[in-house]
């Protein structure tokens, strides 16, 4: 969602976008999070906090999410996430666990995937049809087992 943080867009342009989003998040009766991504370089900014402040007052949930972790040093990154946790603990309706994501290495994608579908309660929908597949997939494998057992036993006993 454009227009609170950076945009390539002018100043008067991100000042339109600021009632559509306001009202999005105060009218949206399916919005269920808001992921609000942060660039771990630089944390949280003044920007963020009026919209975790916009979030808390329409209490809307939402999950913290640093990006670019990768162009973080490891010790700077600790001591970011530290700082970004003990603001999600002032937050009311900021979920508390702060996730970390490096697009270029992959490292969190996952566990986002993870907590989206947990949020859009598709999880179990999506394991459930991960595991019928498997079964198939299973099932098969041991059929196409069975045909070649029964094979190699036939030509044995043609030998």
């Amino acid at each position: 969602m454009p227009g609170y943080g950076f945009a390539y867009a002018k100043e008067d342009t991100k000042k339109h976008w600021l009632p559509l989003i306001e009202s999005y998040v105060r009218e949206r009766k399916t919005l269920r999070r808001v992921l609000v991504l942060l660039d771990a370089r630089h944390g949280i900014k003044a920007n963020d906090r009026e919209f975790m402040a916009l979030l808390d007052c329409t209490h809307t949930k939402y999950q913290l999410v640093l990006t670019k972790c990768d162009l973080v040093h490891r010790i700077d990154l600790a001591k970011r996430h530290l700082l970004v946790s003990q603001e999600v603990d002032k937050a009311r309706n900021c979920i508390p666990r702060v996730m970390m994501l490096s697009a270029k290495h992959g490292a969190g994608l996952n566990e986002l995937r993870k907590e989206i579908l947990h949020t859009c309660s598709l999880g179990q929908k999506y394991l459930g049809s991960h595991k019928k597949k498997e079964a198939i997939a299973q099932a098969e494998y041991f059929e196409q087992l069975k045909i070649y057992k029964d094979t190699a036993r036939s030509k044995k006993r043609r030998q």
